[in-house]
């Protein structure tokens, strides 16, 4: 009996237990279904109407801190201010964690000015943390302004539901951030070209694709790091006289629609690289003091150091050329140690100077070198780099010859009279030779190689070769240069050859040989005929002397063409000067079919 009354007591809570469930998940779905509804009214922009829908759901589950939030974000783009920020307050008290996605909530800007809220913010922020309207606040107010190890909140969170990332500051305009500020729309950016903006060892926090330092025109931007991971950051649409991004370990580093007209530096390690659509007028020395560089004078040089064998380098149309207020003296390195690096749609004007290199890939096309670009210290590929050589053609020393204007910021005639520095050029250009062969690129190698053999030329000028053997390989450099592009076009060797051949027929022309005996006592008498006054006019006449006159040159051609081409005659058909000519004109011809045939096998066998 015991036992029975036992079973039936246990057997009673079970069942309470399921219909509490039941009742609960019952809730559960009609709270879900209730939050769809006024979640899709609102992205429709039925605000008024999403939020009866909010409310019903709130009423059917209260202790999800999301639907209070939406429900806030609904009554905030209704007007209704004091029961957004209750219901604002309500999410947090409910366990409500990504503050910063409410910071930068566009629906919910029209509360931001609400004492209530006011206070809320200040209850729940992190004193340590930085924002946006932060820094636009503080650069109003200070002339220069700076933070030391603060967070820096740029980016967005994680959606579960979407499995993306929702966007933090990304979704403002510029419209929206005077809005938020009170101010009124003047120009799409905040003019603090006297201040300076400094971050010292601080974690940039960016996990969505958004740029928090954007509408900015600043003096000066530096960023300084201890070493440490700094997390991601993106510098998108400002202005600035001289950034600076030094000591810090970003693991990606974005630098998107950058206007620069001064020094720029960057000192960093990380994974990734990525600058684009920009343009750097760069000074080549800092011209006034900077905290940064107090201690070491070394720094304050523009250039860009991206070191710690980082997965991905990019420079993407930008454009990099000289300060307008100051000549650049010296060359920018790009010092870059990486897996892999892509540069192109970019325009270099200033001397470039290349130094690290890419570990399994390089890709370098369609750029414009101005200057010279400088290879020696660089490290590329054994296999996968593609870099047209078509790209450097207005551009000279290390890697092409226009070597008559090499006396020009930086790598000077002086430094090539040195054999070391000479051989470590042409390593280069030959290594570029040896790629573009096995990849079968043929205009880039022999681009690569006429520059190599143009360099050749200008070292052994440069050296004034004093014996014998040196000046004949001078001279036989500057004739394989002119004749056939030093065996890389066979074409312009049979253009100038025909040239030759004409040259030596008009002499000919006016020398009689044994293949020609009638044609000249002929053309004499025609001439008299036309020159005399008679009956007969002077069509007939002028129509005979050409005749004749045609008649002549082919053979003076075909005499030439003979004479080029053959290796020796029996009896030289002609006499007087034009037989030592026809000597004379035979072994040219000896000597530069030889060099056409070595052109046309080394074209045939490339």
């Amino acid at each position: 009996m015991v036992l029975s009354v036992a079973m039936k007591t246990k057997t009673k809570k079970i069942l309470t237990l399921l219909l509490l469930i039941c009742s609960n998940l019952i809730h559960a779905q009609n709270a879900r279904y209730l939050s769809w509804i006024a979640d899709s009214l609102f992205e429709s922009g039925s605000f008024k109407k999403s939020t009866i829908y909010y409310d019903s759901a709130i009423q059917t589950n209260t202790t999800d801190y999301s639907i209070f939030y939406n429900a806030s974000c609904a009554y905030a783009k209704s007007g209704e201010i004091e029961k957004a920020i209750r219901l604002l307050r309500k999410s947090f008290e409910l366990g409500m964690n990504e503050f910063d996605w409410m910071y930068y909530d566009l629906d919910l800007n029209t509360i931001r000015n609400h004492e209530a809220y006011i206070m809320l913010e200040a209850e729940y922020r992190d004193p340590n943390t930085v924002y946006y309207f932060d820094i636009i606040r503080d650069l109003m107010n200070q002339h220069d302004v700076s933070y030391n190890g603060k967070l820096i909140s740029t980016g967005g969170y994680y959606n579960a539901k979407t499995n993306e990332f929702e966007e933090y500051f990304g979704n403002y305009e510029i419209q929206d951030v005077y809005n938020r500020l009170g101010l009124e729309l003047t120009e799409p950016i905040f003019d603090f070209s006297d201040k300076t903006l400094a971050f010292w060892e601080c974690d940039f926090r960016n996990e969505a694709e958004s740029s928090l330092l954007r509408f900015l025109k600043l003096k000066r931007l530096e960023i300084v790091g201890d070493g440490e991971e700094g997390g991601e950051l993106i510098l998108s649409d400002i202005e600035v006289e001289d950034l600076i991004i030094i000591g810090t370990d970003f693991e990606d580093l974005t630098l998107d629609k950058v206007i620069l007209n001064g020094l720029f530096q960057i000192h960093n390690t990380g994974e990734y690289l990525n600058i684009s659509n920009s343009t750097f007028l760069i000074q080549s020395k800092l011209e006034y003091e900077s905290n940064a560089f107090k201690h070491n004078d070394n720094l304050a040089f523009s250039e860009l150091i991206w070191l710690g064998d980082p997965y991905r380098f990019i420079i993407s149309n930008v454009i990099i050329s000289e300060s307008k207020d100051t000549e650049f003296s010296r060359s920018f390195p790009i010092n870059v140690q990486a897996k892999s690096i892509e540069i192109n749609q970019s325009k270099f004007i200033i001397p470039i100077e290349f130094k690290g290199g890419a570990n399994t890939a390089l890709d370098f096309h369609n750029n414009e070198f101005k200057s010279y670009v400088d290879f020696t210290e660089f490290h590329f590929p054994e296999f996968n780099f593609y870099i047209p050589f078509k790209q450097f053609k207005n551009a000279f020393v290390a890697i092409t010859g226009a070597f008559q204007d090499f006396k020009i910021k930086g790598i000077y005639p002086e430094d090539l009279k040195d054999v070391r520095t000479y051989d470590q050029i042409t390593n280069v250009l030959k290594l570029l030779h040896n790629n573009y062969r096995n990849r079968g690129e043929i205009s880039s190698a022999n681009q690569v190689y006429r520059d190599l053999k143009n360099l050749e030329i200008w070292h052994l000028q440069q050296m004034e070769a004093k014996n014998g053997s040196e000046r004949l390989r001078l001279v036989l450099n500057q004739i394989m240069g002119f004749y056939t592009d030093h065996g890389t076009s066979p074409g312009k060797a049979i253009l100038i050859s025909f040239y030759i051949i004409m040259i030596f027929s008009v002499f000919y022309f006016f020398y009689p040989s044994e293949w020609d005996n009638e044609s000249k006592s002929k053309l004499m008498h025609d001439f008299k005929v036309f020159i005399e006054k008679n009956d007969h006019g002077y069509v007939q006449p002028l129509l005979k002397l050409l005749k004749g006159s045609m008649v002549s040159l082919i053979n003076a051609f075909t005499l030439s063409v003979n004479a080029f081409i053959t290796l020796g005659f029996g009896k030289i058909p002609t006499s007087g000067m034009a037989k030592y000519i026809c000597v004379f004109q035979g072994l040219l011809g000896w000597f530069l079919l030889s060099l056409f045939t070595v052109s046309l096998i080394n074209q045939v066998l490339l």
